[in-house]
């Protein structure tokens, strides 16, 4: 479980960015993140991965404090930002997938065991030996979901993962999504498209002005989206699926 306490950010102007913002993150659950642009969700994010540091209160992982974790915590909170290609780095699929697991000092026949079910798990082996570049953008969504899921995360965070796909990447990407859920890790999505998630939800969390304004189950809580200035996905919650 990862525990955000009274987590709070001010940045060098004095304005908050998070307002003593307290919320649990369970592993085993799908978790929809949303708020209004500058709500504060990349920003919680990068906090519980370990990337900020807070101003005050702080981040827990299995009740300990993250800051207090040696070696880290990056190789079991992973974060898939928008902008997925900024974090691809090998010349080839299989060199990038490769990458994490060597930085971890895993013995050579660990990480080519690992490459191998990354590529089967996200569907990637026809582009194993593919420069990245070529990679639709579904496809580089997946690749950094593999990426970091490699090297051992329990917890998965997606920054806005739906962001310039096609109907083809969107699925793609969920099913990446559904497949880490299923495997009892922990996932959060942050986005504003919550047509695309919200029916597979376990979660939906609201962000405003730094603080958490609401929680619970996906049907309750859309109902009172628009008092936060969100617009609630017309339909009923259990159909958006955009799964065939």
């Amino acid at each position: 479980m990862i525990e955000a306490q009274a987590l709070t950010h001010r940045f060098a102007d004095r304005t908050l960015g998070l307002d003593r913002l307290s919320a649990v993150f369970a592993f085993n659950e799908l978790l929809v993140l949303t708020g209004e642009n500058g709500a504060g969700k990349s920003l919680l994010a990068r906090h519980l991965c370990g990337l900020q540091r807070p101003s005050s209160g702080r981040v827990l992982l299995d009740g300990t404090d993250i800051r207090s974790i040696r070696g880290g915590i990056h190789s079991q909170i992973g974060y898939v930002f928008q902008d997925a290609e900024h974090q691809i780095i090998g010349q080839s699929v299989r060199e990038d997938l490769a990458f994490g697991p060597r930085q971890y000092g895993m013995p050579d026949a660990e990480i080519e065991n690992r490459v191998q079910d990354a590529l089967e798990q996200f569907d990637l082996r026809p582009h194993a030996d593919a420069d990245p570049q070529t990679l639709s953008g579904g496809e580089l969504r997946r690749l950094a979901v593999a990426g970091v899921v490699i090297s051992g995360a329990r917890y998965v965070i997606l920054d806005e993962p739906f962001s310039s796909l096609d109907p083809r990447g969107v699925r793609e990407v969920l099913q990446a999504v559904l497949q880490l859920r299923r495997q009892g890790r922990g996932v959060m999505v942050i986005t504003h498209e919550l047509d695309k998630v919200l029916a597979h939800a376990d979660r939906l969390l609201v962000l405003a002005r730094g603080s958490v304004v609401a929680e619970g189950l996906p049907e309750e809580v859309a109902g009172r989206l628009p008092q936060y200035g969100l617009r609630r996905p017309a339909g009923l919650i259990g159909t958006m699926t955009w799964l065939d």
